[in-house]
């Protein structure tokens, strides 16, 4: 059995995440073609117009799938905000009086909401880098 290693097996997932979203609209489009050129008696097209169909619904699901991957990198950048924000909670609480005076409240809520926020975005894009 091969083993697979972590960057194989991510850009497997990116492989079928954008073949998916490729399939998806030609299926729609060729179930909008069949319904612009309907006819009551074509039986083929109708049994054609099903598989669209249900290509459809399974790409929907694969793309579900998938992407629930990637939540879990999501929760790891929360979880590395949450901490960091709480090391600069805690050490805001710490300060000494002269060393308050020189840090304004607005640097300690520019470094909770727009500083921290980064590792979000950076564990958002390792996962497309690593693949």
């Amino acid at each position: 059995m091969p083993s697979w290693s972590t960057g194989e097996l991510l850009t497997g997932f990116e492989a079928g995440l954008e073949a998916t979203k490729l399939v998806q609209p030609v299926l729609l489009g060729y179930l909008l073609r069949y319904l612009e050129t309907y006819e009551t008696n074509d039986y083929h097209g109708l049994e054609l117009a099903y598989y669209y169909a249900l290509g459809m619904s399974l790409c929907s699901l694969l793309l579900a799938v998938i992407h629930n991957s990637y939540f879990h990198y999501q929760m790891i950048g929360m979880k590395i905000r949450v901490a960091l924000c709480h090391m600069i909670y805690k050490k805001a609480l710490c300060l000494s009086n002269s060393a308050t005076g020189k840090t304004t409240s607005g640097q300690i809520v520019n470094l909770l909401s727009n500083d921290v926020g980064k590792f979000d975005e950076v564990c958002e894009i390792s996962t497309d880098q690593a693949g």
